[in-house]
């Protein structure tokens, strides 16, 4: 299956006054869908980024234990460096075979925290950015240059 993620990224224009466009492809033997709210010459601003394995397993899992879920989770942490915060495992739930990362710290502001949450399971990874305070928490778009999406990408499909 030949990549076409990259250049389905290069075709994408979202502008403001548009309801979020999906931008869908293939990297490194995954499906990706970039959900856009909003793109320009330079970067887009994103709602959530999933990458899913078309045969039910994890680019880096070699069987599907938890214990391998949490080394991919390891993995994504100790490489996705250059978001606004850096990324810690939260937790792994080997029931349910899923392991959450999240900024550590949050970025905090007025009483409220906004952060990266990246879920890993074995099939299935999805970056997003949520704010949180109060009231329940609330899913927002996150600003990323083309070059920084193609490069989590990457990392996220173990390229």
């Amino acid at each position: 299956m030949a990549d076409t993620f990259d250049a389905a990224l290069d075709d994408a224009h979202v502008d403001s006054t548009s309801v979020s466009q999906e931008i869908q492809g293939t990297a490194n033997g995954h499906e990706v869908t970039a959900e856009v709210v909003e793109s320009g010459p330079i970067g887009m601003r994103v709602r959530a980024l999933t990458i899913t394995r078309p045969d039910g397993n994890d680019h880096a899992v070699a069987d599907d234990s938890p214990e391998s879920s949490r080394q991919t989770a390891e993995r994504l942490v100790d490489r996705i460096t250059y978001l606004e915060e850096p990324l810690g495992i939260l937790e792994c739930d080997p029931e349910g075979d899923v392991v959450q990362i999240r900024s550590t710290p949050p970025n905090s502001q007025g009483g409220r925290s906004e952060y990266y949450e990246l879920e890993v399971g074995s099939n299935r990874q999805t970056l997003a950015r949520f704010r949180g305070g109060t009231g329940p928490r609330e899913q927002i778009p996150f600003d990323l240059t083309r070059h920084s999406l193609r490069r989590i990408v990457r990392d996220m499909t173990g390229d």
